[in-house]
């Protein structure tokens, strides 16, 4: 094999992601659909806060996605790393009395993430929304409601687009304003 054959291959993988964006994207939000009658009435509650985590790429998502449900929504919220809520859940969760976690994962099988979603339950109770690619994972199934999108499953070893967490767009967290009010 020479190395015109390795180069022609090399970031075969990402480069088929990058240009599969805005299909990834319809279909994602197309895959939501039919969960909005699930989700708009889980994101109803009476949340004092909430509280994004991820590792990673999906930690910066999670400090975004707060910011953009602050300014958007009008709701307290947080992006913070995983770890420091399975480590630190005393420090995190404070005085809040009822917070809403959003655990993202692209894989759904982040050991953090998994971790501090089992701390968080068992001291604030069930109210977890999980955001994965992956539907039937380990941070999927421990969540109350997940929002999945299989159609940015990745093959490549970073992942360059945040299709999984497409949620965290502005436009996506106008619909869920949306979804918060009756239909």
């Amino acid at each position: 094999m020479g190395n015109e054959t390795l180069t022609t291959k090399r970031g075969h993988y990402t480069y088929e992601e990058i240009t599969s964006e805005p299909g990834v994207w319809a279909q994602t939000l197309t895959g939501i659909r039919p969960k909005l009658d699930e989700v708009r009435s889980f994101i109803k509650g009476d949340w004092d806060e909430v509280l994004f985590i991820g590792c990673g790429s999906t930690y910066y998502l999670s400090l975004a996605a707060a910011a953009l449900l602050q300014r958007m929504a009008g709701w307290r919220a947080r992006g913070l790393p995983s770890s420091e809520l399975w480590f630190y859940p005393d420090m995190v969760l404070g005085p809040s009395r009822h917070p809403l976690l959003v655990a993202i994962s692209r894989s759904g099988t982040t050991t953090e993430t998994r971790r501090a979603i089992e701390v968080f339950k068992a001291q604030r109770g069930p109210d977890v929304l999980a955001i994965t690619c992956y539907p039937d994972t380990p941070v999927a199934e421990a969540a109350r409601a997940a929002m999945e999108a299989p159609a940015a499953q990745e093959r490549s070893i970073a992942r360059p687009d945040p299709s999984p967490v497409c949620i965290s767009c502005p436009k996506c967290w106008r619909g869920w304003q949306l979804m918060m009010k009756p239909t």
